[in-house]
């Protein structure tokens, strides 16, 4: 549970993909570790990506012709 990517500070953005500047480098975001500044996100999100068939529906919605 206690590993960078249950943590708030955590964002591939960032140096490191930690937004606290003073933590020490994590090699491996899914192995628990013991980080002291570590908080637990409660708003993370995984991400989803589009299925094929939104992907297409979207493009044919973009391209439809005007009657």
């Amino acid at each position: 549970m206690r590993c960078c990517l249950n943590c708030a500070f955590y964002d591939t953005h960032y140096a490191n993909a930690c937004r606290e500047p003073n933590a020490d480098p994590v090699l491996d975001k899914e192995a628990g570790n013991f980080c002291e500044f570590f908080t637990f996100s409660e708003h993370r999100q995984p991400r989803q990506s589009p299925t094929t068939d939104d992907a297409r529906a979207r493009l044919e919605a973009l391209f439809k012709k005007k009657a």
